[in-house]
């Protein structure tokens, strides 16, 4: 009696736990949870013969299955795949908008297009030779007091049913040849009327391409001068284009000459080929600059050129301080082996010692301890 109250008592509760679970699963889950609770009620009734040992371990099983089985599950996607489907939902439906905007556009060009070709053109246009044309007034009345919109005569029979002349560019060539002609005999017959001086056609400057008119010379000579200035203003510019030309500059006794700057030092500098003897206001160099890094510094041009050694350096040097002196005395050398052989620029250059440092001590403002300091604040 007691193995069979424990067996009711566990096919129970195993049972309680299949039941929540059917309700909480879906329907694909449903059945899984059915085959479950089937198995379960299979091991149960098979496990009724066995020892009490064997039936605490079915029962044991059967819970465990049954609580790993009865998780909370949801069947809505995760919150990031909801808005990624949205974001693709969004973009599908604007793009569907753009070709549908494209397509309405089109189709209204090409509707307004048609109606314009339905109703024709509003403007009528006519080609009018500019010799043979009409130039009266088309809008003058007549006697009977209307209005004629287009000249009418024998001289117009000549013109097509759609208002073009007939003639040919050949023959609209020869008729302006022959209102030229006419238009000379005319003037030349007006001026020997007028005062009785023989006509020069040459006067008018109407023999183009002659020359031999007054105009026309004034007119070649004014093309000629600016010409001319074209020319001297285009070679002006290729001479400043060309790189300057540079040349040797040594004085008679042998020695080039260099000014250099450095902050407000300034330092003339004279070399001369010797043993690389090397005076700074007619003291030592390596007294009058104490500091190895100094040294170093103004030997750098030296070095660039691989002369040193080469050339005897004095120097008069004067203002700042050993920094701007020493500084100011590189530039001169440099600027110095510069002119005494051109060839020494390019490795120079390449190193910055020919450019003059333009770095300056800032200077004091009107309630600052220096040029940007501040004094120190007080709260009271």
């Amino acid at each position: 009696f007691f193995l069979l109250s424990t067996m009711a008592a566990s096919c129970c509760s195993a049972l309680h736990r299949l039941s929540s679970l059917r309700a909480a699963l879906p329907s694909v889950a449903r059945s899984a949870a059915a085959s479950a609770s089937f198995s379960s009620s299979s091991v149960a009734t098979a496990a009724a013969p066995c020892p009490a040992a064997n039936i605490s371990c079915a029962t044991v099983n059967i819970a465990t299955v049954g609580s790993a089985q009865a998780r909370p599950f949801s069947s809505r996607p995760p919150r990031r795949q909801q808005q990624q489907q949205q974001q693709r939902q969004q973009d599908y439906q604007r793009r569907s908008n753009q070709r549908n905007d494209a397509n309405s556009a089109v189709d209204n060009f090409a509707r307004n297009r048609r109606a314009k070709a339905a109703r024709g053109s509003s403007l009528r246009t006519h080609a009018v030779s500019i010799f043979d044309g009409d130039y009266s007034d088309p809008n003058d009345i007549d006697v009977d007091g209307e209005e004629q919109p287009f000249a009418e005569g024998p001289e117009y029979d000549d013109l097509d049913d759609d208002g073009w002349s007939g003639i040919t560019p050949e023959e609209n060539v020869s008729l302006y040849k022959k209102w030229e002609d006419s238009a000379l005999e005319h003037m030349a017959k007006a001026r020997e009327d007028g005062d009785g001086a023989p006509y020069n056609p040459d006067d008018y400057g109407l023999q183009m391409g002659s020359g031999t008119s007054e105009a026309d010379q004034v007119l070649q000579q004014e093309a000629l001068r600016q010409q001319r200035e074209d020319d001297a203003q285009r070679k002006r510019w290729g001479e400043n284009a060309r790189p300057k030309a540079r040349t040797r500059e040594i004085d008679e006794r042998g020695r080039a000459y260099g000014r250099g700057g450095r902050k407000t030092a300034s330092a003339r500098v004279w070399i001369y080929p010797g043993e690389g003897m090397i005076s700074v206001n007619r003291r030592d160099f390596v007294e009058y600059f104490p500091r190895e890094s100094h040294r170093e510094s103004i030997l750098g041009p030296f070095v660039a050129t691989r002369t040193a050694g080469s050339f005897d350096v004095r120097v008069q040097v004067e203002g700042g301080g050993l920094s701007g002196k020493a500084g100011a005395v590189r530039h001169g050398l440099a600027r110095a082996l510069e002119r005494y052989n051109p060839d020494y620029r390019p490795a120079m250059k390449r190193l910055g010692y020919l450019t003059r440092d333009s770095r300056m001590v800032e200077r004091k403002k009107v309630g600052k301890k220096k040029a940007r300091k501040s004094p120190q604040w007080v709260r009271r």
